[in-house]
């Protein structure tokens, strides 16, 4: 894979989909009110493990996913917009 500034197409991607992650990951705690990701996950009918590697960036957020996450914690269109 050709390198791109020092990294390879691999990591770059992996670095942009830790930002978009740690993005959304502040954008949802402010909806949360002291909810965890475990609580969030059981509404949700997702396992756990997977909405944590979510919210860490070890897995890309998808857009289905998301919008339910958005839809269950009323997110705004203004914050949707900013995800």
């Amino acid at each position: 894979m050709p390198e791109v500034i020092g990294m390879t197409l691999a990591q770059k991607n992996a670095s942009y989909d830790k930002v978009v992650a740690h993005r959304i990951r502040k954008i949802l705690h402010g909806y949360m009110e002291g909810e965890t990701v475990s609580t969030l996950a059981e509404v949700m009918h997702i396992a756990q493990v997977t909405l944590q590697r979510k919210f860490r960036g070890y897995t890309k957020w998808d857009i289905p996913t998301l919008v339910r996450v958005c839809d269950t914690l009323n997110v705004s269109n203004e914050d949707r917009s900013r995800m």
